[in-house]
């Protein structure tokens, strides 16, 4: 598969940014952008766009005005999803959109065939996870679902257990562009507690105050950068 259209990340980061608009227009987004569908179940938000070469996945991230988002974010006990288990309550808001995303999916790759890339931020980026978790599992069964090329989030908390990592760490030998990224003094990668049993599948980019990103630093090196962002 030709890596040449894939998202770059900064790209990535800025159509994270957009989902969080209260309209979304698609005269807001990148030239390239050729169709826009918003999928929405009561404060889930899943903004799927049509390029040339590609179709891309946002998941968007909490709402923090949501008793909902708040109420889904505490409910991190591992349930079942498939072959391995993860966060129940980011598992309850993916399934309110996951039928309604598959058939919209589907519809385009059947028509085209163009690789997906799927991206999310903060609780969005665990929402992205678990979905290409799921779909790299049923794509092991059924060449004709859409295939996942790249996998992009930023700041997500913690997901799944360890036979969810190995499910999200063999994506990267088919081979995809498959990133986690996290920033200076964001607490959210650091939840759940990792005594609960939930894992990144990844390790991570860190992003220090400067705009430097250090491929998964050593503790002290994260603790000396938060240091450095606060004074």
């Amino acid at each position: 598969m030709s890596k040449r259209h894939r998202l770059k990340h900064v790209n990535a980061a800025e159509l994270c940014k957009l989902a969080y608009q209260d309209t979304l227009v698609l005269s807001d987004f990148p030239a390239e952008v050729t169709e826009l569908h918003e999928i929405t179940a009561d404060d889930i938000r899943v903004v799927l766009l049509h390029l040339p070469e590609r179709t891309v996945l946002v998941f968007r991230g909490t709402v923090f005005e949501s008793r909902s988002s708040a109420v889904r974010n505490a409910d991190y006990e591992l349930v079942c999803d498939g072959g391995h288990r993860v966060h129940a309550g980011y598992l309850e808001g993916l399934s309110m959109v996951f039928d309604e995303i598959t058939d919209r999916l589907q519809e385009r790759f059947t028509a085209d065939r163009v690789p997906l890339s799927v991206i999310g931020h903060s609780a969005g980026g665990a929402l992205a996870s678990i979905f290409a978790a799921r779909m790299f599992s049923r794509r092991q069964l059924d060449i004709g679902v859409p295939q996942i090329d790249q996998l992009i989030t930023f700041g997500s908390p913690r997901v799944g257990d360890p036979k969810y990592t190995k499910t999200i760490r063999k994506l990267l030998t088919t081979p995809a562009d498959v990133v986690r990224y996290t920033s200076v003094n964001d607490p959210i990668p650091h939840l759940p507690p990792i005594w609960r049993g939930l894992r990144h599948g990844l390790k991570d980019h860190f992003l220090t105050s400067s705009g430097t990103v250090i491929f998964d630093p050593w503790w002290v090196r994260r603790v000396w950068e938060g240091l450095k962002a606060r004074v």
